[in-house]
């Protein structure tokens, strides 16, 4: 099952239902594209992810005003052993090099399923991008 909020106005209040849905249905695809859930509405979905009871392979979070945090709650769901993210959509956030850096970390943990990371048009500097460049180099993921 695929859920799609694209562009729905969504922020961090409106994650329960969401997270709920996600844990107890089988959603494969979440698209929460273009909305304003921010680093605490990310809190929340990732939280669900690692509930052991959450079935997602595709995130799609690109447009949400994610930054750094958010990026430390994504790598700390990644390296959780629950996640089973393949496909993971961070484009047009506000991840800093320090939130590269969290998910390089995640990628390089061991329990990293992902195949695609897309991260286009955040705050990522050159050495954010080693970090990532490095992580996938290590052939943990």
């Amino acid at each position: 099952m695929e859920l799609h909020f694209f562009d729905q106005g969504l922020t961090s209040d409106d994650m329960s239902n969401v997270c709920n849905t996600i844990t107890t249905k089988p959603v494969t695809w979440l698209n929460m594209g273009v909305n304003k859930i921010g680093d605490e509405g990310v809190r929340h979905i990732t939280t669900a992810i690692t509930s052991g009871s959450c079935n997602l392979t595709k995130l799609w979070l690109s447009g949400n005003r994610i930054g750094d945090c958010g990026a430390h709650h994504i790598a700390t769901a990644i390296e959780s052993g629950y996640c089973k993210l393949t496909h993971l959509y961070l484009t047009r956030n506000e991840i800093g090099d320090c939130g590269a850096r969290h998910i390089a970390t995640a990628i390089e943990s061991g329990k990293c399923k992902l195949t695609q990371l897309y991260l286009t048009l955040n705050r990522i500097g050159d050495c954010g991008a080693r970090h990532i460049g490095a992580a996938i180099e290590s052939g943990k993921c």
